[in-house]
């Protein structure tokens, strides 16, 4: 009320104001126009006035906009009274001093005279204006930045909850189940006495504050839960929430979760710190899980009063119950203001007993209430109300509904819908007589049905969504099962021929009971429908389901089909070329999934399904080789492209595309089916785009970057970037390497356009490997890149790394490993895997290997898991770990770990493979160092015999070691021969003035010398000591100058990792 009255005084006393500046402004205006002169007090007038109006005017919008405060507007009154006097004052004395147009001549002189005098009462007047017009502008600026603030920190609170708000809307699903609720179910949870003291609770144990609660699939739960977020909301409580679900892989991991409590959790905060440390990581690029966690903290921190989590579905979660409860529980420990309620099955709550303290199980007596409601809305409903008006049968059907339910309230909904199709009294009664019992036996009736009442081509449309809905890697859109199912026909050329109209009908009609079209998505009304369907098929022999058993949906079979449902639309759809194409625009990757409602799904999940579906026959091969052999299989490149960086580091496509080379390849060295057809066809294109554009046309050149990029996909070795403290320019990069317009996009704040990531990468990726040296523009590159890396796609980051490794720069390729491994680092992709290796390797080559030997052992266990423990990757992470224990001289687990890649590496690679022999080179050392000579011998000789057969006489690694076993062994005739083999592959490998030749020439002496051949060794000494000095190696000189018992034929450092390809 305050407010309102000190705003209506003040906004009063501004109108006469206005009016009495305005009339002063016009006076000295017409002046100035009809005189020569104004005097020097009345100038400065005319330039102060005008500000002062303006002022006055913003002062007018704090009024009506709230941003003065009372104190502020009842000291502003007073100051405009004040300049209001001072203004009539100035008006009486223009009056006086200035002449007019209609003053006689006598008259004007005595205005002038006047002037003079009184000249000091204007600069008077003037100065006092000049004090109040400071102090309006102190409040007004004090509004203005307020309101400012107020401005900005409500736009950073929208576009903090754009960035956060998950795909699907969760409110919206929430809002959709709650809709499905009958009036009076789902009261009993708020008279429960488990909940109440659950609510009641003040206790700081974060196990306290924790309540489970679990049935029977089909109970309800989900509604149950969307019944207490709306009550906890109806009661003022602040209330976050979250819906796993199993067919939507957006919905079903933690990083999801967290994301979603902090969209809603902005809601509840204006605090200005926590909207910035939102804002910080949304302008940092994809988070990760850690960094989401960190924000959520800090933004819980600020939130006052208690906040209920109600997370629904936890057995449909991708993470295993006990990590997702330890989150929780990490969760309610850092706020003590924090409960939550999980609601899931039974089973997957076995761990939480000893976790949480409170829990509720959800069984028939106690949804009684709720099971009656249904049954009554639903007989009411779907029950021909003549039936129901006969004597008794109201009553029978509702009786044995309830008492065949179990609290399933989904097997009421399907039971109801079967008695609905009756169509005399007699039906239904015997109906209600052979009931099933729970759910599997309602899904085997339903599906009997069908068989009775649908023809075959309706019975085919039956099996067939459900195998899409069942096997589709997400929630299918309409248009998308429209596509899928049309494509399924097989005849592509009239594949349209084949699609449904209208789409939802037809496929309700048919799959009403099991499939639920829900804001365009098809999906399956329940889990329990793809968990009956998908049982082994022994399993549905043994429960007597032969007669539907043409329902069955055998993943590893549908995979297949859809597979090639997508390998068909890709192959016979015109899209152009994606990258190409979007040249100039941002949206048009988005245009061709709208064009193309199908586009997105085929290019992104083929690799998948193929990869599911068992191993391939020569015939499918034959057809994927066909399609990378063709053009078509270039727009699909670039599509799938653009696919690497559209969800940012989450992105799995990179594991996806690598189990599908690797499942592409059964038999056959890996990556060499896709790379070579792939390859083939890139080349012919290259070919054609020059003959057909010229040599300098960037089609031609964006040909030859996908030619690099192809060399680099299934296995990026990645090291890291950074800077020296440089300033960063962008102008010193040269426009003929990079784009201009790309280095503006990368000025930017915002992450760039999916096709400029994408080009970024290739060019870099092409670029960097011609460069020899570092020059400054990359460094100004490099450094701008790194600056912003948390929106720069990784694998700009890896590109960079490994230029910088490969010019032993390895601080600065260490830095922008890092900087990867931080997009990546919650994440357990095969991505990840691989840059902690390349870091391991980076750190080994400057011989922190106890460093490395961490970093190689977070690769191989994560490796194992993602690949298997089979894997060349994982094998080969095996063997560098080997060679970090050797370094650290622990030479019996170097042993082991080497032993172990071996077996493996022979068993997948062949005991001739060159990677083979290069561990059973390091496996030889171990056991040399263990003085284990004769089985050291042996393994040498092993791995000599392999590196010949792959790399041919010259190779000296396994000689050269062969012959210090045996020296070590007092065989000086058979070391000589090795040594010479060795001398001999080194000067033409290495050159004759290498360090390791010469170390080989001084080794050869000393088998001379001990055999009694003095004068060739001394000749073999010389020669040594005649190519050290024209290196003019002192260290080399002193070495080998000394007599042969002082020469070093000990332990040697192992790089391992550079020997294995």
């Amino acid at each position: 009320m305050a407010e309102a009255v000190a705003a209506i005084g003040l906004a009063a006393s501004l109108v006469p104001l206005v009016e009495a500046g305005t009339k002063v402004i016009a006076r000295l205006h017409e002046f100035r126009s009809a005189a020569t002169g104004m005097p020097g007090a009345f100038r400065d007038i005319m330039i102060q006035l005008p500000l002062i109006m303006d002022i006055v005017s913003q002062i007018g919008k704090g009024c009506e906009d709230g941003t003065l405060v009372v104190e502020a507007q009842h000291k502003l009154s007073l100051v405009v009274r004040g300049c209001c006097n001072q203004i009539d004052a100035l008006d009486v004395l223009i009056v006086q001093m200035l002449p007019a147009s209609t003053d006689s001549k006598f008259r004007r002189a005595r205005k002038v005279l006047v002037s003079l005098l009184r000249e000091r009462e204007v600069a008077k007047i003037q100065s006092v204006l000049e004090e109040y017009k400071s102090t309006l502008m102190l409040y007004t600026a004090m509004a203005t930045q307020k309101r400012q603030a107020a401005m900005i920190q409500e736009d950073l609170k929208h576009r903090c909850q754009v960035w956060l708000q998950p795909l699907p809307n969760v409110r919206d699903f929430h809002e959709r189940r709650f809709k499905t609720k009958l009036g009076g179910t789902c009261d009993w949870v708020w008279k429960n006495p488990t909940f109440i003291d659950w609510g009641k609770t003040q206790s700081i144990l974060a196990s306290d504050r924790l309540l489970c609660i679990y049935g029977t699939h089909g109970c309800g739960k989900t509604v149950l839960a969307s019944s207490i977020i709306e009550g906890l909301k109806t009661k003022q409580l602040q209330t976050l929430f979250f819906y796993f679900s199993g067919a939507d892989p957006n919905l079903q991991s933690l990083d999801a979760v967290i994301r979603t409590l902090l969209w809603q959790l902005l809601e509840f905060t204006t605090d200005k710190r926590s909207l910035e440390v939102v804002g910080k990581l949304a302008l940092n690029g994809p988070p990760t899980y850690s960094e989401l966690l960190d924000a959520l903290t800090s933004v819980a921190a600020s939130v006052v009063g208690p906040v209920y989590c109600v997370i629904d579905g936890v057995d449909e979660s991708n993470t295993s119950t006990r990590e997702f409860l330890q989150q929780v529980l990490h969760i309610l420990e850092s706020h003590a203001n924090f409960r939550a309620v999980l609601l899931g099955r039974k089973h997957v709550f076995q761990a939480a007993t000893s976790v949480g303290s409170w829990a509720i199980e959800i069984n028939s007596n106690l949804i009684r209430q709720d099971i009656d409601a249904l049954i009554n809305s639903e007989v009411d409903t779907a029950v021909d109300a003549d039936f129901l008006r006969l004597p008794g049968l109201r009553h029978s059907i509702v009786e044995t509904l309830r008492e065949k339910s179990d609290g399933m309230l989904l097997w009421v909904k399907l039971m109801v819908d079967d008695l609905r199709r009756a169509a005399t009294q007699f039906e239904i009664k015997e109906s209600l007589r052979n009931l099933p019992r729970g759910l599997e036996e309602a899904y085997r009736r339903i599906f009997l049905r069908l068989i009775g009442t649908l023809n075959d081509s309706e019975l085919a449309r039956v099996r067939k969504m459900m195998a899409f809905a069942i096997v589709s890697c997400r929630p299918l859109g309409l248009d998308e099962m429209r596509y899928a199912y049309a494509l399924d026909s097989r005849s592509c050329a009239t594949f349209e021929e084949h699609m449904l109209t209208p789409p939802v009908q037809k496929i309700l009609d048919v799959c009403g009971n099991f499939i639920d079209i829900e804001n365009n998505l098809v999906q399956l009304v329940h889990i329990s429908i793809k968990e009956f369907l998908i049982r082994p098929e022994d399993e549905w022999l043994r429960s007597g389901d032969g007669k539907i058993a043409d329902f069955r949906v055998d993943p590893i079979a549908s995979h297949f089909n859809f597979g090639f449902i997508c390998f068909d639309y890709l192959r016979s759809t015109e899209y152009g070329y994606p990258l190409q194409d979007c040249e100039g625009t941002n949206d048009s990757f988005l245009e061709l999934g709208i064009k193309y409602p199908f586009l997105k799904y085929a290019s992104r999940y083929m690799i998948c399904h193929l990869s599911w579906s068992g191993p391939p026959c020569s015939a499918t091969l034959d057809k994927l080789r066909d399609f990378l052999r063709s053009e078509k299989s270039l727009p699909w490149v670039e599509y799938l492209a653009m696919l690497f960086l559209e969800n940012g580091s989450g992105n799995t496509l990179p594991d996806d595309l690598e189990r599908f080379i690797s499942w592409l390849d059964t038999g056959m060295p890996q990556g060499e089916l896709f790379k070579s057809e792939l390859g083939v066809c890139l080349d012919q294109e290259l070919t054609k785009r020059i003959r057909e554009f010229g040599e300098r046309d960037p089609r031609v050149g964006q040909c030859r970057f996908f030619l690099d990029f192809l060399g680099v996909v299934p296995g990026i070795t990645s090291a890291v970037t950074n800077s020296e403290g440089e300033a960063t320019s962008l102008q010193s990069v040269r426009e003929e390497d990079f784009n201009p317009s790309l280095l503006n996009a990368l000025a930017s704040s915002s992450p760039l356009p999916l096709h400029q990531q994408f080009d970024l990468f290739l060019k870099l990726q092409s670029h960097l490997k011609q460069v020899k040296v570092l020059t400054s523009p990359l460094k100004i590159l490099f450094r701008i890149i790194l600056q912003k890396a948390p929106i720069i796609p990784i694998y700009v980051l890896l590109a960079i790394g490994e230029f910088y490794a490969r010019l032993d720069k390895l601080e600065e390729a260490l830095e922008v490993y890092h900087a990867a491994l931080a997009k990546v680092e919650d994440q357990e992709i095969l991505l990840k895997f691989r840059i902690l290796r390349n870091i391991g390797i980076n750190l080994e080559r400057q011989g922190k290997y106890e460093a490395a030997e961490e970093m190689y052992r977070r690769s191989l266990e994560g490796m194992e898991k993602v690949l298997g423990k089979d894997h060349r990757d994982a094998l080969g992470t095996m063997a560098s770990l080997g060679d970090a224990l050797y370094n650290q001289e622990k030479y019996e687990a170097a042993e082991e770990m080497y032993q172990r890649a071996l077996e493996g590496m022979e068993k997948v690679l062949g005991k001739e493979h060159r990677d083979t022999s290069a561990t059973a080179i390091g496996l030889g050392d171990a056991i040399h160092c263990q003085d284990k000579y004769k089985a050291a011998e042996e393994t040498y000789r092993r791995a000599l015999k392999g590196m010949e057969k792959v790399l041919g006489k010259d190779h000296h690694d396994a000689a050269a070691d062969l012959g210090d076993v045996l020296y070590a062994q007092e065989k000086y005739e058979a070391a000589e021969e090795m040594y010479r083999r060795a001398l001999e592959g080194m000067k033409k490998v290495l050159g004759k003035d290498h360090g390791a030749t010469l170390g080989i020439m001084a080794n050869l002496g000393k088998a001379l010398y001990s055999q009694g051949k003095l004068e060739a060794a001394e000749e073999m000494y010389r020669q040594a000591n005649q190519q050290s000095a024209v290196r003019e190696e002192e260290t080399d000189r002193e070495r080998i100058g000394g007599s042969p018992s002082s020469l070093d034929l000990g332990r040697r450092h192992r790089a391992g990792a550079g020997r294995r390809a």
